[in-house]
């Protein structure tokens, strides 16, 4: 994943995210008892690919589910996936004004 800056547009965004799911989801299929993330993440995977909603909209509503599935699924991920997942959750990140 490239480092997005604080103002960049969301096709960066969105390609970080796919970039992203692409290797979360590579790397959960090995994982037991993982199949509702995986179709979880294939969802937003889709959903972001065909961008019928903005980009940090779509990105928020996936961090808000993320909690539920991840809670709901009791699988324990591995710390790469842990990583992945926060990046995701960074890009949702967006500052307004100045500093």
């Amino acid at each position: 994943m490239s480092k997005l800056k604080w103002f960049s547009g969301s096709k960066e965004r969105r390609d970080n995210a796919l970039d992203l799911l692409e290797s979360i989801i590579i790397e959960i299929r090995e994982i037991e008892g993982s199949e509702s993330l995986q179709e979880f993440l294939l969802t937003y995977k889709d959903e972001l690919e065909k961008q019928k909603a903005p980009i940090p909209t779509i990105l928020s509503r996936f961090n808000v589910e993320l909690s539920g599935v991840l809670r709901d699924s009791n699988i324990i991920l591995t710390d790469r996936v842990k990583e992945a997942l926060n990046s995701i959750r960074k890009l949702s990140y967006i500052r307004y004004g100045y500093y």
